[in-house]
């Protein structure tokens, strides 16, 4: 799967925005949070569109807030219900309603110098983790709370968990939950070399209490203080992404942190080199086995996709791609939609990009859709598509697609030498799949009963390059093919055991076949005609032909056949 970006889709024109976030309302929706461009608490519901990887914004809700909203985070409680925390230590529930958002009673958290808000991650539907930052001068330290919601959408907070003190920690730091009672905190000691460190710590109601000490994850190289981001992968595993100093150069080193019992280790290191991503955001993708990093590098704000087996990342092809159509802007928020896409909000103006997985093609070359008129096809019961192309050899091959297009396509047929190849599937069965061209030699018309895994030669060993074929329509066993070496239609209605002759020697070269579905003996020809016979009927299946062509389209040459 290869990973790309929608149109840049802009929420709101705040040209100063410093604080934003999204969460999932469903696999077509998210609701976006910001500071707009007067100072008020904005909020949208987004339509998505991930086949298209659009947005559309609808009107947004202005909320009374009134407080510091330079850094925002959200949290998903239901589809319709969210809790979201500020800079200003204030908190509150937001109630979606359709397209409108409803703010709850504020709620003004306990600390109160230096409050920096980090993450919000839900628990439970009334509870969610916040982490945060608060302290004063030299004494600013990482902590969590649990805060609760009642029926009444009034807040609660619990006790203070001191994480990590400064100067142990300062930033970067962050934090994210192996399932709902293990939460854990990384960040990078500033009096150990900067090392990656977890602090486990476990989560009971709104009781908070650590779990052992820190742990050491990553001390091969010095790190820097300008990334760390962390995203959830499953109950013991969650992945890590934070900037290191490898002889000099700034890199990015991306970890799996696997967690058994009360111990956390760390995957090998994948170092992406020459990268520095500022405020960076980190998220699971796919099933838990895809995870995003996204952030701005200075100059470009941009996303890696990498690909987890077992405790080990590495890129995808697509390695890394830009984000928004402004270079300048700040990446803020980046959540998941559905598997296989992710909603990314960036600041300068507050703007959206859908970001999605791609099925592409087998690897192998450059690939070319077939010159034969029947290149694509779709089975019975619409769940694989079947494309026929030329590899870079100019060799037939067939690869199938599921046609949500939740994987990358699979190679099915692969005869060898050829030069053409076309592909119809059966109208009854979805597992009937038929190919004819020129290829293989004389094997130039096969059959598979089995939705493609396998093909069985089905043509006598006579016919010469197949040029045109259609199946059916009354029977999946049934298809007429031209053979243009002997200028012959032939037709099987036996799927293959047999052959018959319908006509020898036709003059014009055909290029396409239809067959009316009421009448299946009713047949259109679409021929190389030059002034005549470019369009034939016939009432027999090509035994008698009549040219429908003379003095309409003279010269002309039909390429294709479409029976309605």
């Amino acid at each position: 799967m290869a990973l790309s970006a929608g149109a840049t889709t802009e929420l709101d024109a705040t040209g100063s925005a410093t604080g934003a976030d999204c969460a999932r309302i469903s696999d077509s929706q998210m609701l976006v949070i910001y500071r707009d461009a007067a100072g008020v608490l904005g909020a949208r519901v987004c339509d998505i569109n991930t086949s298209l990887k659009t947005i559309t914004p609808n009107a947004q809700s202005s909320l009374t807030f009134g407080f510091n909203m330079n850094e925002l985070t959200i949290a998903r409680l239901s589809s319709t219900k969210f809790i979201f925390a500020s800079i200003g230590r204030r908190a509150a529930v937001l109630n979606v309603t359709g397209t409108s958002v409803a703010i709850g009673p504020i709620f003004t958290l306990t600390d109160s110098s230096n409050f920096g808000v980090q993450k919000l991650l839900p628990l439970t539907a009334t509870t969610a983790l916040l982490v945060y930052q608060y302290g004063t001068g030299a004494s600013v330290d990482g902590a969590a709370r649990v805060l609760s919601i009642d029926g009444s959408d009034n807040i609660s907070e619990g006790s203070r968990l001191q994480l990590a003190t400064h100067p142990t920690t300062e930033f970067p730091q962050a934090a994210t939950t192996y399932d709902t009672s293990t939460g854990v905190y990384f960040f990078q000691d500033r009096s150990d070399n900067f090392y990656l460190k977890g602090q486990l710590f476990s989560i009971s109601g709104t009781t908070l209490a650590l779990t052992g000490g820190a742990q050491t994850l990553y001390n091969s190289n010095d790190g820097w203080e300008n990334a760390l981001a962390a995203a959830n992968l499953s109950s013991s595993e969650v992945a890590t992404a934070h900037d290191i100093n490898d002889a000099g150069a700034e890199a990015l080193a991306c970890h799996v942190i696997s967690l058994s019992g009360s111990t956390l280790t760390a995957g090998s290191t994948l170092e992406l080199a020459n990268t520095e991503f500022i405020e960076p955001e980190a998220g699971t993708f796919t099933n838990s086995t895809t995870v995003l990093f996204t952030g701005n590098d200075g100059t470009t704000s941009r996303t890696t996709q990498l690909i987890k087996d077992g405790t080990t990342l590495s890129h995808t092809a697509s390695d890394f791609i830009n984000v928004s159509e402004n270079d300048t802007i700040v990446i803020d928020s980046l959540k998941k939609i559905a598997d296989d896409f992710a909603l990314v909000v960036t600041l300068g103006t507050v703007d959206g990009t859908v970001l999605g997985s791609d099925s592409v093609l087998p690897s192998g070359g450059d690939l070319t859709v077939s010159a034969m008129p029947k290149p694509v096809d779709v089975g019975a019961d619409g769940d694989f598509l079947y494309i026929s192309v030329l590899d870079s050899s100019n060799f037939p091959v067939l690869i199938k697609f599921s046609t949500d297009l939740d994987a990358d396509g699979t190679t099915v047929f692969e005869p060898g030498a050829g030069d053409n190849i076309g592909v119809e599937c059966g109208r009854f069965n979805s597992d009937v799949v038929w190919v004819a061209g020129q290829f293989d030699g004389t094997n130039v018309v096969e059959y598979s009963d089995d939705g493609g895994s396998t093909f069985s030669v089905v043509d006598d060993g006579t016919i010469g390059g197949v040029r045109a074929f259609v199946m059916g329509p009354d029977s999946d066993n049934r298809i007429m093919v031209f053979d243009e070496d002997n200028g012959d239609i032939l037709e099987t209605r036996d799927g293959g055991t047999t052959w018959t002759a319908i006509n020898a020697s036709v003059t014009p070269e055909i290029n396409a076949i239809g067959r009316l579905g009421e009448n299946v003996e009713e047949s259109v020809f679409g021929n190389d005609g030059g002034a005549n016979n470019s369009i034939n009927y016939s009432v027999n299946s090509g035994d008698d032909l009549e040219d429908y062509q003379t003095g309409v389209y003279p010269n002309a040459n039909a390429t294709g056949v479409i029976v309605n």
